[in-house]
């Protein structure tokens, strides 16, 4: 779960994993660019808030990587 999204100031991040793992967090520019990366190790049940008010206005794609492979979303800095 990604909300809100669009969002201004945070981004509220939440799942759970079937087993443990580390949690890489990035944050890409539509030009390719990271503007942001965190790591979380030895995860199951994540929820953690991303301040994002620093970013420019403008669409970004959020990677979440796990041991279950990687998934990307769309979001939108207002």
């Amino acid at each position: 779960q990604i909300m809100p999204n669009p969002a201004s100031d945070f981004l509220n991040i939440g799942f759970q994993l079937e087993t443990a793992s580390d949690i890489q967090i990035r944050l890409i520019s539509m030009d390719g660019k990271m503007v942001l990366s965190r790591m979380y190790p030895n995860q199951l049940l994540f929820a953690n808030t991303l301040e994002i008010s620093h970013l420019a206005t403008g669409s970004y794609i959020l990677q979440i990587e796990s041991n279950q492979g990687i998934i990307s979303k769309k979001i939108i800095k207002q």
